[in-house]
């Protein structure tokens, strides 16, 4: 782990070196889920040196946090979507399965 932030009382985010965690991600709103996203984009450019890394978009760190709520809220899979690991470095494929998932 490289640093924890605390989002609200029940969420919390944690960078590590190649990807981010964030824990009860089900508790988060629409409007929530935006903030983080922002807040993981701009923090991820700021621990890393972003001209060597790629680094995700907002959008796709939306999309994935999306469908992993969805995904607990329908019962499927909790133990392992109660939290989001939104790791930086995902194949095209990864990337569309978030997409049609969180529509």
């Amino acid at each position: 782990m490289i640093t924890k932030q605390k989002f609200n009382e029940r969420v919390d985010i944690i960078y590590f070196e190649d990807s981010t965690k964030i824990t009860n991600s089900y508790y988060l709103t629409n409007e929530e889920i935006e903030k983080v996203a922002e807040q993981v984009e701009y923090s991820r450019h700021v621990i890393y040196d972003w001209r060597c890394k790629h680094i995700r978009k907002k959008k796709s760190y939306i999309r994935e946090i999306k469908a992993h709520n969805k995904l607990f809220n329908l019962g499927l899979f909790k133990s392992h979507t109660i939290d989001t690991d939104l790791e930086e470095d995902i194949s095209i494929w990864e990337e569309m399965i978030w997409r049609i998932l969180s529509i």
